[in-house]
């Protein structure tokens, strides 16, 4: 049961504040105080999984790591961050960026709680930007090897894919397909509106569609997009 959670810095916060950040987004899991803050919430609602999406790793995140595990809560990690990942109009899969998602992997990896890494969310998102999903892919092979060669315990290395109608199965495919294999995939999924069914809603439909797929697959977001 889990919760995507990145707490935001404010516009007023990034752009008019005194304050000098280290990066633009804030790191849960390295701040002390925001983690004691909502650590409460995440207990009274019943979440045992978080997802994070932008860590910084060079800061010690070992308090609310220890927090969250003695809370019975995972965390799922994305390797990128917001100035440092594959984009989608322009891939590559360089030497910075590879530095980047080891950096998080050499950081994270001691938590027995870190349930798994995401690398890449939503990088194809439409029909014209599908030749993005083989830089992922590319990736997910070097960070899974990475893995292997520091002997580091076996966590696996996934991918969370949006809902969009035109690419959605190909992409379900293409992540499982070849010598290289997401170990898990996420659905950002947002069609559940209002009073709606599990029919109605499409839940079925892409419940039929992966009832045989060979790795787990989850929400790695869920919601409505609809404004009511």
């Amino acid at each position: 049961k889990g919760i995507a959670y990145q707490p935001q810095r404010t516009e007023d916060e990034l752009y008019n504040s005194s304050d000098i950040f280290e990066t633009n987004y804030i790191d849960p899991l390295a701040e002390d105080e925001v983690c004691l803050r909502d650590l409460p919430y995440l207990i009274e609602f019943g979440i045992n999984t978080i997802r994070v999406y932008s860590i910084d790793p060079s800061k010690d995140h070992d308090f609310c790591m220890k927090k969250l595990m003695d809370a019975g809560i995972y965390v799922v990690l994305d390797l990128s961050e917001p100035d440092t990942s594959i984009i989608r109009d322009n891939p590559t899969w360089d030497i910075s960026l590879f530095e980047r998602y080891k950096a998080v992997i050499d950081s994270m990896h001691k938590y027995p709680n870190v349930l798994g890494f995401f690398a890449g969310n939503e990088v194809t998102n439409d029909k014209n930007t599908t030749s993005a999903s083989s830089f992922v892919k590319a990736a997910i092979r070097d960070c899974k090897n990475y893995i292997t060669d520091m002997g580091y315990r076996k966590i696996p290395v996934g991918y969370s894919s949006n809902d969009d109608i035109e690419t959605r199965d190909n992409l379900a495919q293409y992540f499982i397909c070849g010598g290289t294999s997401a170990d898990f995939y996420g659905i950002n999924m947002y069609e559940w509106c209002g009073y709606s069914s599990y029919e109605t809603s499409g839940y079925k439909e892409r419940t039929e569609y992966f009832k045989d797929y060979p790795i787990p697959v989850f929400f790695s977001e869920f919601g409505c997009n609809i404004d009511r």
